[in-house]
């Protein structure tokens, strides 16, 4: 998606952490300064000026979608595209959200749906942004009569318009696609569990091995009721839906224990070479490592189970 010049300066406090992909050491050093001076919970996502002064208003905009939407990539985007506005605003006109104008609105929309190609947006991205505007004016409350969705969206052709193909050309893509290059057992159990259950990727990138119905559980029943845990849902409501014996059999078993459990012992042989750890030793491990007390002073390394 195209972007005005640069990406925002946009920093997560994780385990005390900025993101590294951005910054140079001093530049972490001066963010880590910043974000302690500003007593920034941990997992509250934050935006800077680029002389490190935390902005009020985009980080307590940020703030309000990560505590609504569950996705971080969601609420990472709505800060993102919030920013983008921001910096625009500024940069056209010397003014800051607090004092946007309506013509303001009007101008950003028109800059992304027909402005130079470096800028633009196809209507269905342009509605995305939309949303994220709108959602920010009520936020701040801000009213304008004029700018609703109906009038500031980019199309409403493709709302209700449902997109999908024919089983024939998914199995055909499952099979010559997915499951033909690398990690193809991971491609092919991550498309049938999406496919068959109805649950979105984020979702189902989040959930757990053992919160995967186990194959004995199906005795002689082909589906049985699956509980997606309200941890990965959209807003945090849990809710039924129904999973096949036949993909866990076919798909997901083979793939947690042929080629998932190669991949996740070799990544622990690599970050852990030794078999026991103290706890003293321990306090730099990421979140993707989980670590189970044998006897006092002794941890035993093991994986997060995720499928």
């Amino acid at each position: 998606m195209p972007r005005f010049e640069y990406d925002p300066i946009s920093l997560q406090r994780d385990l005390g952490r900025p993101d590294a992909a951005f910054f140079d050491d001093e530049m972490k050093r001066l963010a880590l300064e910043a974000i302690d001076h500003y007593a920034v919970q941990i997992e509250q996502p934050i935006i800077l000026h680029s002389d490190w002064t935390l902005d009020d208003t985009l980080t307590g905009f940020a703030d309000r979608i990560a505590a609504t939407l569950t996705s971080r990539e969601t609420w990472r985007t709505y800060a993102i595209e919030a920013e983008v506005f921001a910096r625009f605003l500024m940069a056209r006109h010397g003014r800051r959200l607090a004092d946007l104008r309506e013509a303001d609105l009007w101008e950003y929309r028109n800059r992304r749906l027909y402005g130079p190609l470096s800028e633009r947006l196809s209507p269905n991205s342009w509605n995305k942004v939309a949303a994220v505007i709108l959602r920010m004016l009520r936020h701040l409350k801000i009213h304008f009569s004029e700018v609703t969705w109906r009038s500031y969206c980019g199309t409403r052709e493709a709302d209700d318009q449902v997109k999908m193909v024919s089983l024939e050309n998914y199995v055909t893509f499952r099979e010559t696609g997915m499951m033909s290059g690398r990690n193809n057992l991971r491609n092919g159990a991550f498309s049938e569990m999406l496919v068959t259950t109805g649950i979105r990727c984020n979702e189902g990138s989040h959930i757990l091995r053992q919160e995967i119905p186990k194959i004995g559980l199906f005795q002689d029943d082909i589906t049985r009721i699956w509980s997606i845990p309200a941890t990965v849902t959209k807003w945090e409501k849990g809710r039924d839906t129904f999973i096949s014996k036949r993909v866990i059999k076919n798909f997901i078993n083979p793939y947690i224990y042929e080629e998932r459990s190669h991949v996740a012992a070799k990544i622990i042989s690599e970050r852990f070479p030794l078999k026991s750890y103290s706890p003293r030793t321990l306090t730099m491990s990421n979140n993707s490592i989980f670590f189970q007390l044998r006897r006092p002073g002794i941890a035993e390394v093991g994986h997060l189970e995720k499928p």
